[in-house]
């Protein structure tokens, strides 16, 4: 037998037995999806571990409400935090947020984190462009960051 004919049977095995063809194509797609993800994962925490100097020195601070519940740390409370340390070398918050950006009348909806003023000093890193944030700017009420558009 050829590959052809062999390609051909099996294209008509499989159109013989739909339920069987169904079965076969989900598992399969599952199967290679489940090890996309798991390939990811490892990709990302083994081969290429955070790009910081000493990662095994970063640690993340939560609080904890008085029913148990875990959530981000408020800014009064980071700030304190900050201040009465004399542990940690830099203290540097963030949050997830969403925003709605408008480009040419159309919004849309994005993901995004707000990060302390000090947070890419802590973490040993310079912007590709621009600059870091002044500690005015992480004030309510402070300067404005200037920005071309």
């Amino acid at each position: 037998m050829t590959t052809g004919q062999d390609l051909r049977y099996a294209a008509r095995t499989l159109a013989a037995n739909p339920g069987f063809t169904c079965a076969t194509v989900l598992t399969l797609a599952l199967a290679i999806g489940a090890n996309a993800a798991i390939y990811s994962v490892i990709d990302g925490v083994l081969l290429h571990p955070v790009p910081f100097p000493q990662p095994d020195r970063l640690v993340t601070l939560d609080q904890k409400s008085s029913k148990g519940e875990e959530g981000s740390v408020s800014y009064l409370n980071l700030l304190d935090w900050h201040s009465q340390s004399r542990t940690f070398e830099g203290i540097a918050g963030r949050i997830a947020d969403e925003v709605t950006l408008t480009v040419h009348g159309k919004p849309e909806q994005l993901g995004c984190e707000r990060v302390s003023s000090n947070f890419f000093s802590v973490l040993r890193v310079q912007p590709l462009l621009g600059r870091t944030f002044a500690r005015e700017e992480d004030q309510r009420g402070g300067r404005p960051v200037p920005h071309k558009c």
